[in-house]
Order: structure tokens, then C-alpha cells, then sequence
């Protein structure tokens, strides 16, 4: 099975510690899933890891499963025709911050989108988007456990 994320960096933040160390630690374990994680910026990583590393463009003709990671990365993930299947880890509740009414139509379209399924950080993540889009997440899955994150998206 192909499975990409989609994320903004892996630059020196929790999301891109998380994400490599999770990835690097199940591939030591277990080599039946091809990962690849496809970033919009190239800062350094804050670790190294053992996986392909990607331009975000290079996403859109990707085939298998794509999980996007952010607001900005959603955005993109909704216009790619070949995934089989995409899904919106909501790691951070970003549409707190900075809500303009301009910008809640772009949320808006996120959340809601048939298309897309959500995986909720946290059981607190979880109860907030229900409360504020009337949807409820596909699964919580902590941290980028990558083990829990496969049984969502399968």
C-alpha cells in the first residue's frame, strides 16, 4: 500500500518531530507499506529520516492513500485526482486562530468535503469539530502513531 502525508515542513516543530520519528520507527519494524511524506518547504529536518522525502508537487499524481496535515495541505490534497483515498489529520485546530469571516467559506469547504475524512489528534480535537462543523471524525489517532494512523485509512 502507498501512503503519503502531506505536510508543510519537517522542520524543527512537534509536527515534524512526531512524524519522522513515528515513520522511521515503524519502517524499522515493518517494510509491507510504502511511505512517503511530501512537504510545501524544505527547511533542514529536525531529524533525519529514512523515507523519501518529496516536493508537495509531486503529490498531485500520486496514487494510494494521502493524509494532509494542515489547512494549507488540505487545501491542495481536494484537488488531487489520483488518491484513492484522503484524509485530513486534524494535528492542530488552526481555524481558532486568525478566523476572519473571509476565510471561513476556505474552512468551511474543508470540513465539510464528503471527500476528505478527518482523524482527530485527540478525543478534545474530536469533540471541537463536531461542535463546529457537525461532523464527526473517521478516528483519534495520537501523535502520528503510525500502526493506529494504517487502521484509519484502510
Amino acid at each position: 500500500m502507498n501512503l503519503g502525508f502531506l505536510t508543510e515542513n519537517l522542520g524543527s516543530s512537534q509536527i515534524g518531530f512526531f512524524l519522522i520519528k513515528n515513520i522511521n520507527d515503524y519502517l524499522e519494524k515493518e517494510q509491507s507499506h510504502d511511505i512517503t511524506v511530501f512537504t510545501e518547504e524544505h527547511p533542514m529536518s529536525c531529524t533525519t529520516p529514512s523515507f523519501p522525502v518529496m516536493q508537495a508537487v509531486e503529490a498531485w499524481g500520486q496514487q494510494g492513500i494521502m493524509v494532509s496535515t494542515s489547512l494549507s495541505t488540505a487545501c491542495k490534497l481536494v484537488k488531487f485526482p489520483s488518491a484513492s483515498k484522503k484524509f485530513f489529520y486534524v494535528w492542530d485546530l488552526e481555524f481558532l486562530r486568525g478566523f476572519t469571516p473571509m476565510n471561513y467559506d476556505l474552512i468551511k469547504k474543508i470540513y465539510l468535503n464528503k471527500n476528505i475524512d478527518l482523524i482527530a489528534r485527540c478525543e478534545h480535537h474530536a469533540k471541537i469539530i463536531e461542535n463546529n462543523f457537525n461532523r464527526k471524525v473517521t478516528k483519534i489517532v495520537q501523535d502520528f502513531n503510525i500502526t493506529e494512523m494504517l487502521e484509519a485509512v484502510q
